[in-house]
């Protein structure tokens, strides 16, 4: 960890989204979360990139997300579950690290349910806004433990 500083070239905001009706089901057959979580539309990134020479250390910054711009979770870097720098000696145990590899280190709780037509915000001091519209799968998935599609990755219903 002393050492993961020299290695990062700077920070961003991911928007880790997650199929929670997915992970439920997967977590049922004894497989990991990250397959709610590795999906191609999951994880917005941007808007850009602030360098560690601009940012030298990202641990005590303001975050917001905001769910069609209600604050549903606030806080800051500090109450991270995991310092980004013990995260990547942690990773770098176990998988070669390259240039231009990504590490999301997550949010903290709160309201996570999202619908087609919602827009999220998640915004970090110092970084920026990142802001996307959902928008509903185009078709179901297959639901494994009961052999048949589940629905849309995304709620389609209002609120």
């Amino acid at each position: 960890p002393s050492q993961a500083h020299d290695y990062v070239f700077g920070w961003t905001i991911c928007n880790d989204v997650s199929a929670r009706q997915r992970q439920r089901e997967r977590s049922q057959m004894g497989q990991p979360y990250a397959y709610a979580k590795n999906l191609s539309t999951f994880a917005p990134m941007g808007p850009w990139i602030v360098t560690k020479k601009e940012l030298p250390d990202p641990r005590n910054l303001k975050m917001d997300v905001r769910i069609n711009g209600k604050v549903t979770r606030s806080g800051t870097t500090a109450k991270m579950i995991f310092d980004p720098y013990q995260v990547l000696a942690y990773c770098s145990d176990y998988t070669p690290m390259q240039a231009g590899d990504i590490i999301s280190l997550g949010t903290f709780a709160g309201d996570k349910e999202i619908r087609a037509g919602d827009t999220v915000e998640l915004e970090i001091e110092k970084i920026g806004i990142l802001r996307n519209k959902v928008v509903a799968a185009k078709a179901a998935w297959p639901n494994f433990t009961e052999d048949k599609p589940t629905g849309p990755l995304v709620k389609e219903n209002a609120r």
